[in-house]
């Protein structure tokens, strides 16, 4: 049976932002708590966890301090070195020889992680991410950030012009009754005008007409109302 090896593994955005923050400021010590505030996490357990591939790759030593490997990882000229070094010392040679990198397998690197290291697919594949990651060159990730917005710019104007062409359909709500002769019904508002629909018109014009009678208003009146209604919009 392969013997079972430790290899750490880190969050690609745990990474970045862990990076970002030692750019503005060392701290002291890297704590679980300090990890808790910085990327968010849930409970300090989960952060604790994280503890342990920053001292497997030489980022901070046993008392949680940054070492000087830590100083030169935040620097974007020393960046790549840095990361070479932590390979170097983390992985063996024959992994190294294996996949050289940049462009690395990442299925074929789980597999040697599963084979060699006796992991479970899932934490086979979390491990190789992080190999794949310390194998990639400072370029990538300035690109993948370029990448993204353009991407989802490029899916909303997809989004925008790939979408099925159909009629379209106006409705005008007219919440007033319609005007009728000079007799005067309570309670009854008239607008000015009533748009004649006008049949060469492409898209059509569709009308949702609500009336509002007044209850004191007679037959008659009702009459006169429905009858000015068909003058204005059946009217050529």
């Amino acid at each position: 049976m392969a013997e079972k090896q430790s290899y750490p593994r880190i969050p690609a955005s745990n990474w970045w932002t862990l990076r970002s923050q030692f750019q503005k400021t060392l701290p002291t010590v890297v704590t679980a708590s300090y990890l808790k505030s910085l990327l968010n996490l849930t409970n300090e357990k989960g952060a604790a966890n994280l503890l342990s591939p920053l001292k497997q790759m030489g980022l901070i030593d046993d008392d949680n301090k940054p070492t000087q490997r830590a100083n030169d990882w935040r620097s974007d000229a020393k960046y790549e070195d840095t990361c070479r070094e932590i390979l170097k010392d983390v992985y063996p040679q024959e992994l190294l020889d294996l996949f050289p990198g940049p462009e690395i397998d990442k299925k074929a690197v789980a597999d040697w992680f599963m084979h060699t290291a006796a992991l479970g697919k899932s934490a086979a594949e979390f491990t190789a991410a992080t190999f794949i990651l310390l194998n990639q060159p400072l370029s990538a990730m300035v690109e993948e950030k370029v990448k993204k917005p353009k991407t989802q710019s490029a899916k909303a104007k997809a989004n925008g012009t790939n979408q099925p062409k159909s009629r379209v359909a106006v409705t005008s709500n007219i919440e007033t009754s319609v005007p009728v002769t000079s007799t005067v019904v309570p309670g009854i508002t008239t607008p000015s005008a009533i748009p004649t629909p006008n049949q060469t018109l492409n898209p059509s014009l569709h009308i949702d007409l609500q009336i509002h009678i007044s209850p004191e208003a007679t037959p008659e009146q009702i009459d006169t109302i429905f009858a000015s209604i068909a003058k204005h919009l059946y009217a050529k």
